[in-house]
C-alpha cells in the first residue's frame, strides 16, 4: 500500500508531503518514511505498529480468531466503497493474512527515518506501551503522546495541530 501511495504520489505530481496516519495509514507512513524518505516531510502517527509483537496479546489473539462475517460494517466503508456494504467481510479476509505477519520493521529502519515524527497512542490502544516507546526511542527525534483513558486511534487535534504547525514554523 506504500508503494501504491508513492505511485499515486508520482501520478498526481506530487514530490513530498505530510503524512498523518491512524493504524494500518500510520504503517503505510512508516513504510514510505523508511523506503521514501525523499517522499515525507512530516510524520504524525496514531496507533501505528512496528512490528507484530507490538500488539497487545489480546489483539494478537483477535488477529488469529476473528470471523470477518460476524463484525459490523464500517459505515464509512458501507458509505463509499463502490463494491458496497456486503463486500465489507471479503476485505477483512484480504487484510487478515497482513494483519497477522505485518509490518515487520527492524530497529534499524526506524532509526533511518528522518522526517519529524510524533507517535501517538492511548493508554488502552492495541499497540502495548512499551511498543510506543520502544519505536520513539528508535526514531531520532520523534515524539511521543500517551492519551491517558483511550484506546486504538487516539487523536488529539490539537497536540497534533501544534506538532505540525511548530515544524512548519521552525522550517522557515
Amino acid at each position: 500500500m506504500a508503494e501504491d501511495t508513492v505511485e499515486l504520489m508520482d501520478q498526481l505530481g506530487i514530490e513530498s508531503a505530510v503524512v498523518v496516519g491512524y493504524s494500518d495509514g500510520g504503517i503505510i507512513g512508516l513504510d514510505m518514511a523508511v523506503h521514501h524518505p525523499e517522499r515525507v516531510t512530516k510524520f504524525a502517527v496514531t496507533g501505528a505498529n512496528a512490528r507484530f509483537d507490538g500488539y497487545t496479546t489480546e489483539n494478537k489473539e483477535w488477529i488469529r480468531g476473528f470471523d470477518p462475517g460476524t463484525l459490523p460494517v464500517s459505515e464509512p466503508y458501507a458509505q463509499l466503497s463502490p463494491d458496497g456494504a456486503a463486500h465489507w467481510p471479503v476485505l477483512l479476509e484480504r487484510l487478515r493474512p497482513m494483519w497477522g505477519a505485518e509490518p515487520s520493521f527492524t530497529s534499524e529502519e526506524l532509526e533511518c527515518i528522518e522526517a519529524p515524527t510524533l507517535l501517538v497512542f492511548g493508554d488502552r490502544d492495541i499497540v502495548t506501551p512499551e511498543h510506543a516507546v520502544e519505536m520513539f526511542r528508535a526514531i531520532p527525534g520523534a515524539r511521543l503522546c500517551v492519551v491517558p483513558n483511550a484506546g486504538h486511534g487516539a487523536m488529539p487535534k490539537e497536540t497534533v495541530l501544534a506538532f505540525l504547525l511548530e515544524e512548519a514554523t521552525s522550517a522557515k
